[in-house]
């Protein structure tokens, strides 16, 4: 709540890395709103946070479409095994449609 707090408050974050935080859907859902209007955030690193499919939902608004705002350009989700194949699925339809999205790191 507190991150999601300063995230609304600071508009120049680019970068944002929570690899290793026992973050959850639930955290992310709690996080999203502030990410999806966060105007400067390029680089998202959600590797190993305990992630599931309901995140991934999440992650894809903030992949928009392809003539839509800009959104990110670098996303890292390695090391989530709680996503299934659905999950990966619906991640992999949304980074087609978006022509931000420069760099994808899916490890582990």
């Amino acid at each position: 709540k507190q991150l999601a707090e300063a995230l609304r408050t600071n508009r120049s974050i680019q970068s944002l890395f929570l690899h290793g935080s026992p973050l959850t859907d639930a955290g992310l859902a709690l996080l999203n709103p502030a990410l999806a209007l966060h105007p400067a955030l390029v680089a998202l690193d959600l590797g190993d946070c305990m992630l599931g499919d309901e995140a991934i939902n999440l992650i894809c608004g903030l992949l928009p479409p392809d003539g839509a705002k800009s959104g990110l350009k670098e996303l890292t989700l390695s090391a989530n095994p709680g996503i299934t194949p659905k999950g990966w699925s619906r991640l992999a339809i949304a980074v087609a449609h978006s022509s931000q999205v420069r760099v994808l790191n899916l490890d582990y």
